[in-house]
């Protein structure tokens, strides 16, 4: 799935390439995930891929990553490919789901059961099915993130995050304060973003949507 829109380039004072993780044991397993699940053989290869199709397409002023395992060794390909400083971010870890599903499978009745309640009260105030990050958790996190891109001084910039918390992150810049629960959960599950799946934002000074999303998990480097 790519989505391709006319820019003005000139205006873009940051040029954000966002990358989802290589494939990682869990994705592999089809489990809920912990922060420390690490990349597997396939993972590896198609970070190198993806740092090989990066080197090729700008100057690379750093690279950004998420906390977590996966994320950090998929980053450490890029930077070491392109030649630019690591640095690590809790700000785009992945969405914090409940104690609960750690280590289960995704097919787990019970997971499923958990999964649905929470989807279906996603946004409601005051519900939490457990410990996991509500709407509003992920909305703040995703404000401090987009402004802590805003902030940096390095123009074009690439940050490996996951799948879930990138479109939270897209979503936020796209629709801003207009983004509401149910939006939010239409673009999540109405897209999709597979490892190593290449987005772009761009942010133009003096336009009233400053945030442009030019492309959306583009593997043209993994041949699809």
């Amino acid at each position: 799935m790519v989505y391709f829109l006319r820019v003005n380039n000139a205006k873009a004072r940051k040029h954000i390439f966002l990358v989802r993780h290589g494939e990682s044991e869990g994705n592999k397993a089809d489990t809920y995930q912990q922060a420390d699940t690490p990349l597997t053989k396939t993972g590896f290869l198609q970070a190198r891929a993806i740092a090989e199709r990066i080197a090729h397409l700008t100057d690379i002023e750093a690279v950004v990553s998420s906390d977590m395992l996966r994320a950090r060794q998929t980053a450490e390909r890029i930077a070491e490919r392109v030649g630019a400083p690591h640095f690590v971010e809790g700000l785009f870890r992945e969405r914090r789901r409940a104690s609960f599903f750690v280590g289960k499978r995704r097919d787990d009745p019970a997971a499923q059961e958990a999964d649905k309640r929470i989807r279906e009260n996603f946004g409601v105030p005051g519900f939490r099915f457990d410990d996991e990050e509500t709407y509003d958790d992920l909305v703040t996190r995703a404000d401090e993130a987009l402004a802590w891109l805003a902030g940096r001084e390095e123009g074009r910039m690439v940050v490996v995050s996951h799948g879930f918390f990138l479109r939270c992150l897209v979503g936020r810049a796209l629709w801003g304060e207009h983004l509401s629960p149910h939006v939010l959960l239409r673009f999540v599950y109405g897209t999709r973003i597979f490892n190593t799946g290449l987005s772009e934002l761009l942010c133009q000074e003096g336009e009233e949507f400053p945030w442009v999303l030019v492309t959306l998990n583009d593997r043209a480097h993994l041949g699809e």
